[in-house]
């Protein structure tokens, strides 16, 4: 990976520029995300994380632009569940792993799953359940097919039992639908393939198409790309009422004055979504939607905040100084509609070398595992 030229003097003096790349937006207020809930990855305590902030930010990447076509109750029935993303996203995508699971991924390429797989909704999925139960389930079933592929069991026994943690769960209504999905969902190769088996019947029917789009990924690390076109991009999107996933160190959360070393593979890979924009005295705050929750501002992790407690935290969202959020942002990805108006086709404040490097990078995706040098780009 190209390491990092940005000299740490013209971030600095990018501050000045901030100043038209920061609307005054909020999208979780009256926006595209109001109907949608701060998704949480991980129990209360952070005992369990699953690491699948990637398909989080997937899901609501997507949901906020099938938004500007739907109607509001639609809005708040159609959440798309980052669970089916991130099953979706392993199932393509980890192939070449010999034991995958859903943690850790990358957000342009999960989208690249929602549109061959197409959608099924939290509510069609999990019935809105708790999070701390979903965690459970995923543990049960995770604990059951370990000791099922180490033929600890026989079939016969296998299918029962898996049988059992789906009727304690509730997952299928029907007694015999769910006795035929275990029986072939224990043959399934692999973890995932097995857990997608089993979301697969139980989103039958329920699949819901995608309007057409554009995934669009900036990879800021390797273009060198300063920290004011970065800005433009996060302006430009929030003005269309879209948020914009960033890819960031997630030490900045815990400590704003972080900063992250030439090479960004050697931080803590993080995926937020930045739904929103102010001014404070002169300088930018971007407001950084996370995935723990709503409650995450009153969590610690290893007796700490789980925010550094200079950051304004509002049910699961924190603003963080801009500067400082840009500095540790080495990716981004945003939704983009197919019919691209007339004008310039160079984002503002990118040069046209720079563009053509960000277009090449942002080409469809095939659904074909990633190369193991790309393993470190996975976020946590």
């Amino acid at each position: 990976m190209k390491k990092l030229s940005i000299p740490i003097f013209v971030f600095l003096a990018s501050g000045l520029a901030l100043a038209s790349s920061c609307p005054d937006v909020r999208l979780d207020n009256s926006g595209t995300l109001a109907s949608y809930p701060v998704f949480d990855q991980a129990t209360a305590t952070a005992s369990t994380d699953l690491n699948i902030c990637y398909a989080a930010t997937a899901a609501h990447l997507i949901d906020t632009y099938r938004a500007t076509q739907k109607t509001e109750k639609q809005m708040q029935t159609e959440i798309t569940s980052p669970w089916w993303v991130a099953v979706n996203y392993a199932s393509a995508f980890k192939k070449k792993e010999e034991d995958p699971d859903v943690q850790f991924g990358e957000p342009d390429k999960a989208l690249q799953a929602l549109k061959a797989d197409g959608i099924c909704t939290q509510q069609d999925l999990f019935e809105n359940k708790p999070t701390e139960e979903v965690i459970q389930f995923h543990q049960l079933l995770r604990d059951f097919y370990k000791s099922y592929a180490k033929r600890e069991m026989e079939d016969a026994s296998g299918s029962e039992k898996l049988r059992g943690i789906l009727a304690r769960f509730d997952f299928f209504k029907d007694p015999k639908v769910m006795a035929d999905v275990s029986v072939k969902a224990i043959q399934e190769k692999t973890f995932v393939q097995f857990l997608r088996s089993l979301f697969q019947a139980k989103c039958q029917g329920k699949v819901k198409t995608n309007s057409p789009y554009e995934i669009e990924r900036i990879d800021a690390d390797r273009l060198n790309l300063p920290s004011e076109n970065k800005a433009d991009l996060i302006g430009q999107t929030l003005l269309r009422s879209q948020p914009i996933e960033v890819s960031i160190c997630s030490q900045v959360l815990r400590n704003p004055q972080y900063v992250p070393a030439e090479d960004y593979k050697k931080c803590m890979r993080h995926s937020v979504l930045v739904v929103g924009s102010r001014e404070v005295q002169g300088q930018c705050q971007y407001l950084v939607r996370d995935s723990y929750g709503e409650e995450s501002c009153q969590r610690k992790r290893q007796g700490q905040p789980w925010y550094h407690p200079s950051l304004e935290c509002q049910k699961g969202q924190v603003w963080v100084p801009g500067q400082a959020l840009l500095l540790n942002t080495w990716g981004l990805t945003r939704v983009m509609a197919l019919a691209t108006p007339p004008g310039p086709s160079t984002p503002v404040g990118i040069s046209s070398s720079a563009a053509a490097a960000t277009a090449s990078s942002t080409k469809h995706l095939q659904a074909q595992a990633p190369p193991a040098e790309e393993a470190e780009n996975l976020h946590r």
